[in-house]
């Protein structure tokens, strides 16, 4: 026998399932069932720039975890990412730090009173004389602009992802959602990954979304981009996009989505240091817009004869 209890924010819809945004900050701010965080610390997921809140509601991507047994809080807030396609990052705020959650996804969405925009613009275009290139114990630049890609083997890409759920049109059974990459497979074959257990979820359109976005990330996103940059570009923040130039690559105006980016810091530079922030990014999978600072630059590759 499977009961419906109706809990915290159980009337944020008609379903009784809670909007991601009011459960994080349950578990992070409330002073009884939360762990008590300063508010202060965390971004207004309403109206932050990343747009979290309307994206989920856009979506429909409201959600009723049951939090029976003791859980780390990184376990409990990396589902909740799992189950809304976004992923927690750190900005700048007016006097601190903030807790941020960006959506991974590029698609517009509206519903439920909510409309998502996502951020299509680079910041800013990246180009050699931008990066802090690679030199020799001498301090002669060697032509490689220190860009270092890692990719995933295509035979490793899997394309399939089931996502298990509480199906709640089917008193709250097991059930599981599995939409392909049906490009990737018609090419290459079903590829499984093992089955994500979602039990938060309880739609199956809800589930169904998250397992094809996992795909078509699983295909389309399969490459780490590391690389140093310039002090001047300490601004950028994960999330940012920007597009990177390089002719040792093959890259012209690529746009990546920054994941991380260390603190202003002396970078090793052949046998002296040079100040700069190293930056870990991947491919955007959605159409830039136009960059909002411009200027000139180049794809040079460093040649130096």
């Amino acid at each position: 026998l499977n009961v419906e209890v109706m809990g915290l924010h159980s009337d944020d819809t008609e379903t009784g399932d809670a909007w991601p945004h009011n459960v994080i900050y349950s578990i992070l701010c409330d002073t009884r069932h939360g762990i008590g965080v300063d508010p202060a610390l965390i971004a207004d997921l309403e109206a932050s720039r990343a747009g979290f809140a309307a994206y989920c509601k856009s979506n429909s991507f409201a959600i009723s975890p049951a939090y029976t047994d003791q859980s780390e809080l990184a376990e409990i807030i990396g589902e909740i990412c799992e189950a809304t396609n976004s992923e927690p990052i750190i900005r700048a705020g007016a006097r601190n730090s903030l807790l941020d959650f960006i959506p991974l996804d590029p698609a517009p969405a509206s519903g439920n009173g909510a409309t998502y925009t996502p951020n299509v613009r680079p910041v800013v275009d990246i180009y050699f004389e931008d990066l802090l290139n690679v030199v020799d114990e001498s301090g002669i630049p060697t032509g490689d602009d220190g860009i270092e890609i890692e990719l995933i083997p295509e035979p490793d890409v899997r394309n399939v992802f089931p996502v298990e759920f509480l199906d709640a049109e089917n008193e709250f059974n097991a059930s599981t959602a599995q939409e392909p990459d049906d490009g990737d497979c018609a090419e290459y074959g079903e590829k499984v990954e093992g089955s994500k257990k979602l039990e938060l979820i309880h739609n199956a359109q809800h589930a169904s979304k998250v397992s094809k976005f996992k795909a078509s990330r699983a295909v389309h996103v399969r490459g780490k981009y590391t690389f140093e940059l310039k002090l001047y570009f300490f601004f950028l923040e994960p999330g940012d996009l920007i597009t990177i130039t390089s002719a040792h690559h093959g890259m012209d105006h690529v746009p990546l989505l920054i994941r991380s980016v260390t603190e202003p810091a002396m970078m090793e530079h052949g046998q002296t240091q040079t100040a700069g922030v190293a930056i870990e990014a991947e491919v955007w999978i959605g159409v830039p817009g136009a960059t909002i600072y411009t200027r000139g630059g180049s794809a040079h590759d460093g040649d130096v004869s």
